[in-house]
């Protein structure tokens, strides 16, 4: 077989996970081909994370706009020009993506857009935008070609059907929207439809949205949610689905067996995401894959074939960008021979909803499944006077650890940029803190991170203001 190109590292994906890894091996003097199927810096910069956050940011200002008049600040009714918005989100998305691949051009690293299929374990053929066939010859090649969204049966085929690669094209606003899904995709895309004027409805399987998350946390954001959403709809599937000119009218059956007629504009379908592992030619490989489509992987990311990582969404769970950037760390250190000891390395998770939800380490539901005897620390947000000023009180942080060493092992934030602060607490249980260490650690004021350093006080009950 005749090569047309040799490289040291292939990269499969050019998404967190991808891109990461490139420019780390590159840095480290490996002559790099970074191939990607779709769109530079995948799903994530352009159909997922950074069009998501943006427009959750303009439905943030919309809403503040809206509520200003209670801090005696009064706006005309504000505007929502679609054209502008739409444009505004590209545009952020065509800068990172110009920033990614100025990075590729100084790293001499070697982009193709094109698919790949591996003919062995030190072969792929690509195949370009333009039908042309090229083989490339790696030493080793890293696979990081992300997941994509669940597609479900009963929905036909139409443009009145919505995913979560679509879904934030912002084509039109429609008047009302379904989502099937309770998850964080599901909340986060609903969030910003309903910011922006369409009637919102959830239908959820499960007897509760946002699985996983502690009971006190969830509440207050399902709170927030029934004054935004028309209805969410427990314990509920959809039977049918049938286009008409308007919309789509579809079949709902509660968990009584009851059957009702509903009519909307469009649908969401947001059920959830599945590991991009076919097609790429794994059969003529030693790669494995389980049952669910993820890549089997050892510690260091190293798949079956010795030749071949394997990163991020394709190969495990929690589907996180950042977590997938972690692995590529974990993987190129493997590759060149710098393994990283491993640690318990604790994955933070943000959900984008309004209030945020941040958590990390082990939640209050997982330490009593687990039979683990914890202590648990809170701190409502109403008594913050941080938060109180900015309009923002109906929050809390919550903080667990060990009931006989005080060993932060957990924590969950519910509120106004949740996110910006969960990294204190990774920090605090990946160094084993303890509780008692608080009181050590001073936080300025009037911040939200004083929220955490009461919770943690609250454990060993010397917050100031724990009653």
């Amino acid at each position: 077989m005749k090569f047309h190109e040799k490289t040291d590292l292939l990269v499969i994906g050019s998404g967190p996970g991808g891109h990461t890894a490139a420019l780390l091996a590159a840095k480290a003097n490996y002559k790099v081909i970074l191939i990607e199927k779709n769109n530079l810096g995948g799903v994530c910069l352009n159909e997922g994370c950074i069009p998501s956050k943006a427009l959750i940011h303009a439905t943030h200002i919309l809403k503040q706009a809206k509520q200003a008049e209670k801090f005696g600040i009064d706006f005309a009714q504000p505007h929502i020009n679609l054209s502008k918005l739409r444009q505004w989100n590209e545009n952020i998305i065509s800068r990172l993506k110009s920033g990614l691949k100025y990075l590729c051009t100084q790293k001499h690293i070697k982009y193709i857009q094109g698919e790949a299929v591996f003919l062995n374990s030190n072969t792929v053929e690509i195949k370009n935008t333009n039908k042309k066939i090229t083989h490339i010859n790696f030493n080793t090649a890293i696979i990081a070609t992300g997941a994509k969204p669940l597609e479900l049966d009963i929905l036909p085929a139409s443009k009145k059907i919505m995913y979560a690669n679509t879904a934030l094209n912002l084509n039109d606003i429609p008047e009302s929207l379904l989502i099937i899904g309770g998850g964080y995709i599901g909340l986060e895309i609903g969030s910003i439809y309903a910011g922006l004027g369409s009637k919102v409805s959830i239908v959820e399987v499960l007897p509760t949205i946002l699985k996983g998350i502690d009971t006190d946390i969830r509440n207050v954001v399902i709170k927030r949610l029934r004054k935004i959403f028309v209805e969410v709809l427990y314990e509920t599937t959809i039977c049918n689905t049938t286009e008409t000119p308007s919309g789509l009218q579809v079949e709902i059956k509660n968990k009584y067996g009851h059957i009702s007629q509903r009519q909307y504009e469009k649908i969401l379908a947001a059920t959830g995401r599945i590991p991009n592992s076919e097609g790429l030619g794994l059969e003529n490989t030693r790669v494995k894959i389980d049952t669910n489509g993820f890549i089997k992987r050892d510690k260091n990311c190293r798949t079956n074939d010795n030749s071949i990582y394997a990163i991020g969404d394709v190969s495990a769970s929690p589907m996180l960008a950042h977590k997938a950037s972690y692995e590529a760390r974990i993987a190129i250190s493997s590759i060149t021979g710098n393994t990283i000891k491993k640690i318990n390395t604790v994955i933070p998770a943000v959900i984008f909803t309004d209030p945020e939800i941040a958590i990390c380490g082990t939640t209050e539901k997982e330490a009593i499944e687990k039979g683990i005897e914890i202590k648990i620390g809170k701190f409502p947000w109403a008594a913050c006077g941080r938060a109180i000023t900015m309009g923002q009180n109906d929050g809390l942080t919550k903080i667990i650890a060990e009931a006989k060493t005080n060993r932060i092992i957990g924590a969950s934030i519910v509120g106004h940029s949740a996110g910006e602060l969960i990294a204190e607490t990774v920090v605090a249980i990946q160094k084993g803190i303890k509780a008692d260490e608080f009181k050590t650690i001073i936080h300025p004021h009037p911040t939200l991170s004083e929220t955490i350093m009461e919770a943690g006080l609250d454990i060993i009950n010397n917050g100031v203001y724990s009653l």
